[in-house]
């Protein structure tokens, strides 16, 4: 359908102009919060921390599965026999004639070597260890990404400053040879190169000008990449994704922008105030604080998960 519509080939002919203009404010943040920020919002944390989890589960049933089992068996009947393969009397005679009987006994079972048991414990013990790399490797991924978004968001509001004493400095050049090239504008000889002169300057005004608006795009660029870092992104924009199924079982993805109250806007790295009231009710706060789970999963990986609305 979509894919060789021809509305699509008049898309380069088309140009978007953004309704919102540049922030120009400088975004304080910290280093260390933007790394706990990602932490407790990026999903390929919560995932690894399932995964970690549901390692130490299978490696706690592999330890199980070493143990000897013993177990306690008991056993209750009756009995009754008729001849002629009538099933009526004998059933009868189960309660008159028959006597109940019972048993009772104990059922230890020790493998000669155990090397099933010892060999999957092996596994989920190399399983586990292989999880636990990949949660180390996920979190140092994730505080690299946070580190590079902090450092290019701070070089890009450094920038910012420094094209603006730029842009003054031109400006106020190029008035100085304007005032100049006023007076002596009744034909003197220095009124040409004067001219030149003024040309070049307000060349270098324009230039500075655009070098301005780069390094503005720059720094809006810089906020949402340092946004998306850390997990925000759509927490600052107050987009919540809901999914759900439909008749047919297919998967239905809604896409929900709220529009909060001025009073109650996001600050800092995207959190809401503390009583922020959205306009339809629905406001989610969640929290997750991972611990670093024990290399060698002696005891059951420890996480606390926090979810209130």
């Amino acid at each position: 359908g979509l894919i060789n519509s021809p509305e699509l080939s008049r898309a380069d002919l088309a140009e978007l102009i953004p309704i919102e203009q540049p922030g120009l404010e400088y975004l304080s943040s910290n280093l260390q919060d933007e790394i706990q920020t990602a932490v407790q919002n990026r999903p390929e944390v919560h995932i690894a921390i399932q995964q970690v989890k549901a390692a130490a589960t299978r490696l706690g049933i592999a330890k199980h599965e070493l143990l000897p089992a013993l177990n306690l068996v008991t056993q209750g009947y009756v009995s009754g026999l008729q001849g002629n393969s009538d099933f009526g009397e004998s059933f009868i005679d189960q309660f008159s004639d028959g006597a109940p009987s019972y048993s009772v006994g104990l059922q230890y079972e020790l493998p000669i070597g155990n090397r099933l048991a010892r060999a999957r414990l092996c596994r989920r013990r190399v399983e586990a260890r292989q999880l636990q790399a990949k949660y180390d490797l996920t979190l140092g991924n994730i505080q690299t990404e946070v580190d590079i978004a902090h450092r290019e968001l701070v070089t890009a509001y450094q920038e910012i400053q420094a094209r603006s004493r730029a842009l003054t400095a031109a400006e106020s050049e190029a008035r100085t040879i304007e005032l100049r090239w006023s007076k002596f504008i009744d034909g003197n000889a220095n009124a040409g190169l004067n001219l030149e002169s003024l040309l070049r300057a307000q060349e270098r005004v324009t230039q500075s000008e655009s070098d301005y608006v780069t390094s503005l795009l720059t720094y809006n660029l810089a906020v949402v990449n340092l946004k998306r870092a850390n997990g925000t992104l759509l927490q600052c924009n107050n987009i919540q994704i809901n999914r759900q199924r439909d008749s047919n079982s297919c998967t239905i993805i809604e896409v929900d922008k709220f529009d909060f109250s001025p009073e109650f806007a996001a600050v800092g790295t995207g959190e809401l105030n503390p009583g922020a009231v959205a306009a339809d009710n629905n406001v989610y706060a969640s929290s997750i604080s991972p611990e670093m789970p024990h290399p060698e999963y002696g005891n059951d990986a420890v996480f606390t998960y926090n979810n209130d609305r």
